[in-house]
């Protein structure tokens, strides 16, 4: 968290993490009680969970080379 004048709020930044191993595991731990994120929270680019879009930008995601 990052301290604002007005007190703290969410770093708001992007991660992403890609893995080459079938095998690999990755475990992100918060601290605080799970509050799942609001809709306006998620990148605009992004597509909607469980949508066709959704299916193809991960289809995409599986198969990107590196450039």
């Amino acid at each position: 968290m990052r301290e604002k004048a007005d007190g703290f709020h969410p770093s708001y930044e992007l991660i992403r993490l890609s893995s080459f191993n079938p095998l690999s595991l990755a475990l992100e731990v918060k601290e605080g009680a799970y509050i799942p994120t609001p809709e306006e929270d998620f990148a605009p680019w992004s597509p909607a969970e469980n949508t066709e879009g959704a299916a193809a930008y991960l289809a995409w995601m599986r198969d990107a080379q590196p450039a």
